[in-house]
């Protein structure tokens, strides 16, 4: 390796894994490396990717001239509903345009069984046996503006097009579908519904729509499990 030659490092920590890469100045060599993350103190991490990743290509910290670091545990946070105090900080007149929030992600082991088992979110080494079914559910996309405004034919394209359920129409957008391959809107349905909606909603909207629908826990159930449990049916 010339003497010259500096290094750039940035680290991604992420809430399952921290990955890091490095570039060579010399020749644009690059490379990378991936370590388990650790929730309870992050920096753990990301000093052992550093020094995983300075072994890899030879490199002696004097020669990194430049760091960059990155993390998605504060987006993982909002899109698992991890209980955390949040706030977020937005331009004046944009309180209320986040609209609401997406689906969850979950991953369930042998759904349908004896033995399913949900599997807490950004978990690390779960155990899985040969022959074990693993279903993994994505996050979903959240909206922009109120979804009672959303214009009706809009939703109906959505319904059309597999987007949306006819009942995940009437429950999220207050639109009332009416059966039939053309899918057509019962616009009097829909002008009731969502008058209807808006009434149980109430005049104060929430700062940020986390749509969460707490579950009681059971007697003698932990608090990790029961933060589990909590979510929404997909739409």
């Amino acid at each position: 390796m010339p003497g010259d030659a500096l290094f750039r490092i940035g680290v991604d920590t992420g809430g399952t894994f921290t990955d890091v890469v490095a570039i060579r100045s010399t020749d644009g060599a690059i490379f990378s490396f991936k370590v388990p993350s650790t929730p309870s103190d992050p920096s753990l991490a990301l000093q052992a990717a550093i020094r995983e990743i300075l072994r890899a290509a030879s490199a002696p910290p004097e020669k990194v001239h430049a760091f960059v670091h990155g993390t998605t545990v504060a987006t993982n946070a909002l899109l698992e509903r991890e209980d955390h105090n949040m706030g977020l900080i937005v331009n004046e007149g944009f309180r209320f345009l986040l609209g609401m929030a997406g689906g969850l992600y979950r991953i369930t082991l042998n759904p349908g069984t004896s033995r399913e088992r949900v599997v807490p979110a950004l978990s690390n080494r779960v155990p899985a046996k040969k022959g074990d079914i693993i279903r993994v559910v994505t996050t979903g996309g959240g909206g922009w503006g109120d979804p009672l405004e959303r214009e009706a034919e809009r939703v109906r394209q959505d319904v059309i097009w597999g987007k949306v359920t006819p009942e995940g129409a009437r429950r999220d957008y207050g639109v009332v579908i009416e059966k039939g391959e053309d899918a057509q809107v019962d616009a009097a349905g829909t002008e009731k519904l969502r008058s209807l909606l808006r009434k149980k909603r109430g005049r104060k909207r929430p700062f940020f729509d986390r749509t969460v629908r707490a579950i009681p826990p059971k007697p003698g159930a932990s608090a990790k499990r029961a933060a589990a449990k909590r979510g929404r049916a997909p739409r």
